[in-house]
């Protein structure tokens, strides 16, 4: 299964294209998409990941990709590359739950999802 909906290899989605695929996740696609670009501060760029993930909307510094962001029907995949430092601190959480994977999670509670996370 695919982590996105746009899979075919040369033909990348368009901004407007991929906004529509999310269709009631858009105000989540929205709010991530000024989000990553106040906090990157880096033009995102649409890359290939492979017929088994499709394209994702890449946000790059210096050359490192540090957020992917797929778009799905009606979801919304995002890949956070953490430095060392902050994925050593994240293993060690107790939390076991995605918090945000999905925009169905993005409405319940972290608590009602069985999150532990602050």
């Amino acid at each position: 299964m695919a982590y996105g909906c746009f899979t075919v290899r040369g033909v990348p989605p368009t901004m407007e294209e991929a906004r529509a695929a999310v269709g009631g996740c858009a105000g989540l696609w929205d709010r991530l998409m000024a989000c990553a670009a106040e906090r990157y501060r880096a033009r995102p760029n649409f890359t290939f990941y492979g017929r088994n993930h499709g394209w994702a909307l890449v946000f790059r510094k210096a050359g490192k990709a540090l957020l992917g962001v797929f778009p799905d029907r009606e979801a919304v995949t995002a890949l956070v590359v953490l430095p060392v430092a902050e994925a050593a601190l994240a293993a060690r959480s107790t939390c076991r739950r995605p918090c945000w994977t999905s925009c169905a999670a993005r409405r319940s509670s972290r608590t009602a999802a069985g999150c532990s996370c602050p």
